[in-house]
């Protein structure tokens, strides 16, 4: 089996090191913009074979994983359709999914072996130094098939990564978008905004805010130390939900602070109780 890899930052060399890890039979081709990239992930995993050309890449491919920003996720897949074999299906892992599907749609209507997909994995460090084999074991991975795909190819795709070690779940593209508006593009909206706003506060007080900042504050600005490029790829691609879920978060913000001026105490504190006890449901913490 060979399998392609377009982009080889965090993801993208996070696969080729669980592949690589699950079968070494499988003949793994990596391409990426910065051939600094390439080079690092081959002296990291000796046996990638480092394309220059989209063309060394699709020749041959039974699946191609496209590990870009989002927004040259569907110029690669539409460059890399004409390339590809008969029998060769296309994926990729970016964080919005009806964008990119869209575009494809519009060029190559009838290709029906694009599944849509996106790793539920991740950090704040990127390029292949920080990839690891592990990044994907437990962890949902979603495809977002629209209509029209072919149900062999998104089987393809869901017991490759299943094979990864992920949880592999199906969604629409428009709820999947939906979804991760709230629980994920919206927390990294927050945290560069609550960067930028403690950047103002040290200029209007002369003083180093950050200096006293404390556990709390690391935790919710941890992910603004993710890369800046990226993310204003997603927040554009997916900006009417990312709106939406900024809409519902700011209507609870300032109910919640509503009951704090009014000295609501015992509004404020079903509040907090509720998100508490949602929040250690999620962890499983829940205490008898």
């Amino acid at each position: 089996m060979i399998v392609g890899i377009v982009g080889s930052g965090l993801i993208g060399s996070s696969l080729l090191r669980a592949i690589r890890a699950n079968d070494s039979a499988v003949r793994t081709r990596v391409l990426d913009a910065n051939p600094e990239h390439v080079r690092q992930l081959a002296a990291l995993q000796p046996g990638v074979e480092a394309c220059e050309r989209l063309e060394e890449l699709a020749r041959g491919a039974d699946l191609v994983f496209v590990c870009t920003p989002v927004k040259a996720v569907a110029d690669i897949v539409c460059a890399l359709i004409p390339l590809v074999s008969s029998s060769c299906v296309l994926t990729d892992v970016g964080s919005a999914k009806v964008s990119i599907i869209a575009k494809v749609q519009a060029r190559f209507p009838d290709f029906t072996r694009f599944v849509p997909g996106h790793p539920m994995a991740g950090g704040e460090a990127a390029g292949p130094a920080h990839g690891t084999a592990e990044l994907f074991r437990n962890r949902r991975y979603l495809l977002t098939p629209y209509d029209g795909v072919d149900d062999g190819a998104i089987e393809r795709v869901a017991a490759f990564v299943g094979e990864l070690g992920a949880q592999v779940s199906r969604m629409t593209p428009e709820r999947h978008d939906e979804i991760i508006a709230l629980v994920s593009h919206l927390p990294h909206l927050y945290a560069f905004a609550l960067m930028g706003a403690a950047a103002e506060e040290t200029q209007a007080l002369g003083a180093d805010v950050l200096a006293y900042a404390a556990g709390g504050f690391r935790d919710v600005t941890r992910i603004a130390a993710a890369d800046a490029r990226m993310w204003l790829d997603i927040f554009e691609e997916n900006e009417a939900f990312l709106t939406r879920s900024y809409e519902l978060a700011k209507a609870h913000m300032e109910g919640l602070l509503d009951a704090v001026r009014r000295r609501d105490s015992e509004r404020v504190a079903e509040i907090l109780t509720a998100s508490r006890r949602l929040r250690l449901e999620m962890n499983g913490d829940m205490q008898p």
